[in-house]
């Protein structure tokens, strides 16, 4: 079985945003995540680190990029044309789509991160160059994401209830 919601989503200064889950019952094992075990949210990629020499991309189940580490550089499996570029200075991975020219920052696997960082979301970059970054609270789970043109913003913020029992993702703007 395969599940997939959008919960809320937004086209703030021209870039899709939103919440969108997905769930399978056909995983290898559990999977923790922002919104329980199995469940991934699309806008909130992330990287797992297989073995020293494979990387999986995972944003809705089921459709995951593999990466092999060959000769040095992250190479993509089954014909796919996007890439991962690791950035040891700034301990980030940097996938970027081919097709689209978005590029999604990862805090890499090194031990410069904490380790509930650690192959998660950092930040997108849209094909116009404008950088959205997520903000992590003390517990290391995202607080919010908020993208700005000018004087304006537009964010997603998370609040999160006790005990990993569900949480709640607001929409906001000002001027």
């Amino acid at each position: 079985m395969r599940f997939i919601v959008t919960d809320v989503s937004s086209n703030g200064f021209g870039v899709p945003w939103g919440h969108t889950r997905s769930y399978s019952n056909k995983l290898s094992g559990q999977q923790g995540g922002i919104n329980g075990n199995s469940w991934f949210v699309a806008e909130v990629p992330e990287l797992v680190e297989v073995n020293s020499t494979t990387i999986c991309l995972i944003s809705i189940v089921q459709e995951a990029l593999w990466f092999d580490l060959v000769g040095g550089s992250w190479v993509p499996r089954f014909f796919v044309k996007d890439s991962l570029v690791q950035d040891a200075a700034n301990h980030q991975f940097v996938y970027t789509n081919v097709e689209t020219g978005i590029a999604v920052a990862f805090f890499d696997f090194s031990t410069s991160n904490v380790a509930a960082k650690r192959g998660q979301f950092k930040s997108f970059t849209d094909s116009g160059g404008h950088e959205t970054v997520a903000t992590y609270g003390t517990d290391d789970r995202i607080a919010s994401f908020v993208m700005e043109s000018g004087t304006n913003t537009a964010g997603y913020y998370y609040t999160y209830y006790v005990a990993g029992l569900g949480g709640h993702l607001q929409s906001g703007s000002t001027n």
